[in-house]
């Protein structure tokens, strides 16, 4: 991405705290249009108004740290059982619930993480600090937890709030970046087959009226194709959507372009296909010369989270797709800051932002050249004791990551076992030297271990 211009014309807070300066809390701001590509666009991003930060940070009063849980789960399923020692992380807000889980043994995870997270929050809200036994779909599969540790309860941390206002601010969007699919939505299912071959009728309209260079025409299909509901065509995953898509850059004609990417989500072909991480970037571009940050910012986020529909996920694919991170750098926001929003994790009601796994969080702080500065503010969060252990313990597993990706070949896979376990047994015991609370202790100590 090239920058043409930069204009500072706000300021950063120099020190994070519980109350936000009266100024905005970013350094506004590039602009910028993109280079050769689409020269006559000259908007500004529109930038959140010291307002918005500030209501962002007022949710404070509603807001709730992540609860941490560490027991014993046995799911009980078609006559078999596991059991499993986990560590439960748990939104406790109503239409909460299990929102991920850490097993002391990799063999059954996805069983048990689902069968916990089918758990409803009420359900782990009534037992309180007892066993909790729920039944899943009748009598199909019975999931019992004995609780062992229960992170102590902490009011929500200024600093940490402040990192995570800027970031969710800067998130926040107009509308949707994606057109909603239809409830309970199927896109393997025999109705999506019939609106797949509605929307490629439409698409062979578009195509042919573009090959005879009837622009006109054209651009009247794609109105017609957008004009559609889609429950009536679908979310578009042929990949010559992305053709006519660029076809309307070309035209200048933007809305029409904006369009197409809202609905065209592509599903790779295999673990290492780009396919859907490029149009994803497309789409980012067109909304980055059109002004909309947050729209930019949320498609930016999801190629560093490489959240992207595949047919096969493998180690192989994830290591090939670049978190492209340096591209938050020189458009005008704090991209450390922005990052270290990122880390920290509560639960608020109404407020919905696109999240990052620690590993793919590390992985953007070091490909955004922050690597070394980020090692300082993990390691410091991870030990603070006003922060909740939750995100304590988050901000240490990220730090173990960014830690492994800074001290290992860019190409992993040519790291030998001897020095990978090494290197893992190093960061395990930095991690326990941080005197995480219960579960996150119990945690920090098995990391890497069955790795």
């Amino acid at each position: 991405m090239k920058l043409l211009s930069v204009a500072v014309i706000g300021s950063v807070l120099a020190n994070p705290g519980t109350e936000l300066d009266k100024r905005p809390v970013f350094v506004a701001a590039a602009f910028a249009r993109l280079a050769s590509r689409t020269p006559e666009l000259e908007k500004r991003f529109t930038w959140p108004a010291t307002a918005t930060f500030q209501a962002t940070h007022q949710q404070i009063a509603s807001a709730t740290p992540l609860r941490l849980i560490g027991g014993r789960c046995t799911l009980e399923s078609k006559g078999e059982m596991l059991r499993r020692q986990v560590v439960v992380v748990l939104d406790p807000t109503p239409g909460g619930g299990v929102l991920q889980t850490y097993a002391a043994t990799p063999s059954g995870d996805y069983e048990v993480a689902r069968g916990l997270g089918r758990v409803p929050a009420e359900v782990w809200l009534a037992s309180g600090h007892k066993e909790l036994s729920y039944t899943v779909d009748g009598v199909k599969v019975k999931v019992t937890f004995e609780p062992t540790a229960d992170g102590p309860s902490r009011p929500v941390d200024g600093a940490s709030w402040t990192d995570w206002t800027y970031a969710t601010t800067l998130l926040a969007l107009p509308q949707p970046v994606y057109v909603q699919e239809p409830p309970g939505d199927d896109r393997w299912g025999p109705k999506q087959k019939s609106r797949g071959q509605r929307a490629s009728e439409h698409l062979a309209r578009i195509e042919a009226a573009i090959e005879k260079g009837n622009a006109k025409a054209a651009l009247t299909a794609i109105d017609t194709a957008l004009a559609t509901s889609v429950d009536e065509t679908g979310v578009w995953s042929d990949f010559a959507w992305e053709k006519a898509a660029a076809w309307a850059e070309e035209q200048r004609a933007f809305d029409a372009a904006m369009g197409i990417r809202a609905r065209f989500r592509p599903v790779g072909r295999c673990s290492m296909d780009t396919g859907p991480q490029a149009a994803a970037t497309a789409y980012a571009d067109l909304c980055y010369a059109a002004g909309k940050l947050g729209c930019f910012l949320d498609l930016q986020v999801q190629v560093m989270g490489d959240q992207f529909e595949r047919v096969a996920y493998s180690s192989y694919g994830e290591a090939a797709h670049e978190t492209r991170s340096d591209r938050l750098r020189n458009i005008g926001i704090d991209p450390a800051r922005f990052l270290r929003g990122l880390v920290f994790r509560y639960a608020v009601a109404g407020a919905h932002r696109r999240e990052l796994d620690p590993w793919r969080l590390a992985r953007s702080m070091k490909e955004a050249g922050l690597g070394a500065d980020m090692l300082a503010f993990l390691r410091s969060a991870a030990t603070r004791p006003e922060l909740d252990t939750f995100n304590r313990m988050r901000a240490a597993e990220t730090y173990a990551y960014l830690r492994f990706h800074n001290e290992t070949p860019a190409n992993r896979f040519t790291l030998d076992d001897k020095t990978r376990r090494t290197l893992l047994t190093n960061i395990r015991a930095e991690l326990v030297g941080f005197n995480l609370p219960e579960p996150a202790a119990s945690w920090a100590s098995g990391f890497g271990k069955s790795d």
